[in-house]
């Protein structure tokens, strides 16, 4: 067996976020940063993992009863648990001991080294359960992923676990069967992430937000519903108008239950967009990580850059994926 090597893109959701969680549809969009798992055969009966980008180390382990993994080194201050909610919801043990490398390097900043915020865990997911299920069905290794996932977060909604397998820009709902609807994205709308330089606490707001009262919960989820339908339409200046009142019905969410999605800098860069004719809000939990700025004039964009940097926040070199998880080839062991 020769060394192989899977990866899966991050992802940014465009609209939806939050009310996912309750049925309701996202947009969500892969971004080139990627996720690289590469795995060979392993001298001996141990499996080998390396983790660049997470921690710095080799671990040991063998396969016990039910996937449950025996490590044979003490482990990082956060675990490995990625590997061990794939391992432990793979259908077959991979047989023979394997060297596992999971880079998620591309996923942090440049400077502070900080994650960005870009799906770096169900990415390193959909990657490690494809290099483990080398030749599976992409429904197959979205299973897997997916309730690896699960476990690994306690819940959510597979956004994230089904862009990493799919790609591109796609239209989910939870619980839906695989693969999601593709949403073309017009070349006329142009758009720029930015990094707000503050992690976010995801399970923090999640929890905030379930406090919510129904009342809401059913405002955030027809938004949603309207904004998905407009951007599945694929006219530019739909998908734009579509950004915009679902960002001002998310901050009606925010505001309402005081959940701190739009802090960290994001109300003021909302703001700051308006005046400069562009549409900007948070991605995912908010409170921190990345958000995306969109125009139908790429001239805006760049205006709204240096004002952008202005307040904090620096613009990404990041773009739209369109390959799912992908197997690659010549790798050498």
């Amino acid at each position: 067996m020769k060394a192989q090597s899977f990866s899966a893109p991050g992802k940014a959701v465009i609209c939806g976020e939050y009310a996912v969680l309750r049925g309701a549809p996202a947009v969500s969009m892969a971004v080139d940063r990627r996720a690289v798992v590469t795995t060979q055969p392993a001298d001996g009966d141990d499996f080998t993992v390396t983790t660049p980008g997470y921690a710095d180390g080799r671990w040991r382990f063998r396969t016990g009863e039910r996937s449950v993994l025996r490590w044979r080194d003490e482990l990082p201050a956060d675990g490995l648990a990625v590997v061990e909610t794939v391992f432990g919801a793979l259908k077959a043990s991979p047989g023979n001991a394997l060297g596992i490398d999971v880079d998620t390097r591309g996923f942090s900043d440049n400077v502070t080294g900080q994650k960005l915020g870009l799906g770096s865990s169900a990415a390193a997911t959909v990657a490690l359960a494809a290099a483990l299920m080398p030749g599976a069905p992409a429904r197959d290794v979205f299973e897997c992923a997916r309730a690896a996932h699960h476990r690994l977060q306690g819940g959510g909604s597979g956004v994230d676990i089904a862009t990493a397998c799919c790609g591109g820009v796609i239209s989910y709902r939870k619980d839906q069967s695989f693969p999601p609807q593709t949403v073309v994205w017009p070349d006329s709308v142009h758009y720029r992430f930015f990094y707000s330089g503050r992690p976010s606490r995801t399970a923090d707001a999640i929890r905030r937000a379930e406090a919510r009262d129904e009342r809401r919960w059913a405002a955030l989820d027809s938004a949603a519903k309207e904004a998905d339908e407009a951007i599945r339409a694929g006219r530019a200046d739909g998908l734009v108008a579509a950004v915009s009142a679902w960002t001002a019905a998310l901050r009606r969410f925010d505001e309402a239950g005081s959940i701190g999605i739009f802090a960290g800098g994001h109300a003021q860069m909302t703001e700051l967009a308006a005046e400069w004719g562009v549409v900007y809000k948070p991605c995912g939990a908010g409170g921190g990580d990345i958000g995306i700025a969109l125009a139908a004039d790429i001239a805006d964009i760049e205006r709204f850059c240096r004002r952008a940097r202005g307040a904090g926040f620096t613009p990404l070199d990041i773009r739209r994926d369109d390959r799912g998880v992908t197997q690659h080839t010549g790798v050498r062991g």
